[in-house]
C-alpha cells in the first residue's frame, strides 16, 4: 500500500509545518477522503479479480496477460496489474509473475515502470485511479 504510506507521510508533514488550523484540517480531510479512495481494508483481492477488471477497462482480448506482445496496451495493462497486486495484495513476487508467464524481476521492472508513467502521465495516472476504484467497488460489491 506504497500509496497509503505517502499520503501518511503528506499528512504527517502538514501536521509538523506553519499550517494554520483550519488550513491542517482541511488538508486531512482531503488526505483521508483520498486514503479512503485508495484503501481496500482487508479484503482479499485475487489475480483473476484484477486481471479480469483490467481486461475490461481495456476492452482486451481475453488472454491478454500472457500473450507475448510489446504492444502499448496490452504492456500499460500488464503493467497495471502487476502494480495493483503488488501493492495490495501479500502475493510474492513470484507468485505474481506466474500469472502472467513472467519472472518475478519482470514484476519488479513492470511495476517500477508503471509507478514512473502514473507519475509522469496524467492520463495513465487517471487509469489507475479508476482501476483501484472500479476494483473496490467490485469488491464491496461481493460481500
Amino acid at each position: 500500500m506504497a500509496t497509503l504510506n505517502k499520503l501518511n507521510k503528506i499528512q504527517s508533514l502538514v501536521a509538523t509545518s506553519h499550517a494554520t488550523k483550519e488550513e491542517y484540517e482541511r488538508i486531512s480531510a482531503q488526505i483521508n477522503e483520498l486514503k479512503d479512495m485508495f484503501d481496500l481494508g482487508n479484503v482479499r483481492l485475487t489475480g483473476e479479480q484484477v486481471i479480469e477488471t483490467v481486461r475490461q477497462y481495456y476492452d482486451l482480448p481475453e488472454y491478454y496477460h500472457v500473450l507475448k506482445t510489446r504492444k502499448r496496451e496490452f504492456v500499460i495493462a500488464r503493467q497495471m496489474c502487476a502494480k495493483i497486486l503488488v501493492d495490495n495484495t501479500k502475493f510474492s513476487l513470484s507468485q505474481i509473475g506466474s500469472f502472467f508467464g513472467q519472472n518475478h524481476d519482470l514484476i519488479i521492472y513492470s511495476k517500477k515502470a508503471i509507478e514512473n508513467q502514473i507519475e509522469t502521465n496524467r492520463k495513465i495516472n487517471i487509469e489507475h485511479n479508476e482501476l483501484l476504484s472500479i476494483i473496490k467497488s467490485r469488491i464491496i460489491e461481493e460481500t
